[in-house]
């Protein structure tokens, strides 16, 4: 039988829970919930009734050093989105939202349906997803389809430089709203 020689011993992964992340972070617990169900923050893991874990790991790190949103940038429609959830019955997309495991081809979840007075204004120009101030998707409208009311299903394509100030950035934007036209600055 071969001998295990360690010159460390392993230990346990260490949890942070959500009170513990938002205070990293610099948001809320309401936003770190959201983070943590993305898969953004690692892989989640729900210990009821205690609540959110994700362990401890350099990707933590990462989030907490991304820097925010620096001039100069163009303007983009900015969509607040969530963590997956079932779509409801007809919508034709298996979930909504955005997940850290979604394949990139699967943007549906993410793309529609989102209240835009003047969708045509936007075409050309970026759509960024973000959740709890993380951008998550850097892409530019193509086009788009109107549903009931005022909603409107983009057509997304991968972005080129213009998207790079928002790759791997956080974004602040006004409270209220799951949308926001964010001007460009110089």
């Amino acid at each position: 039988m071969k001998r295990i020689e360690w010159t460390e011993l392993p230990q346990p992964a260490r949890l942070v829970g959500t009170t513990d992340l938002a205070g990293m972070l610099g948001i809320d617990t309401k936003a770190a919930k959201k983070l943590m169900r993305s898969g953004l923050a690692g892989p989640a893991y729900e210990l009821a009734p205690r609540g959110f874990y994700v362990p401890e790991s350099p990707v933590l790190d990462e989030l907490a050093g991304r820097d925010w949103l620096r001039a100069p940038h163009v303007p983009a429609f900015v969509a607040r989105v969530g963590p997956p959830e079932i779509a409801p019955p007809g919508d034709g997309r298996a979930f909504l939202g955005w997940h850290a495991c979604l394949p990139e081809e699967q943007h549906d979840s993410y793309s529609r349906w989102w209240p835009a007075a003047d969708p045509e204004a936007l075409v050309g120009g970026l759509f960024i997803a973000a959740i709890a101030t993380f951008v998550v998707v850097v892409r530019r409208i193509e086009g788009f389809e109107t549903g009931p009311g005022r909603l409107r299903a983009f057509d997304l394509a991968e972005a080129g430089d213009e998207g790079a100030p928002f790759r791997g950035a956080r974004i602040r934007t006004p409270p209220g709203g799951n949308t926001v036209l964010l001007p460009g600055s110089s």
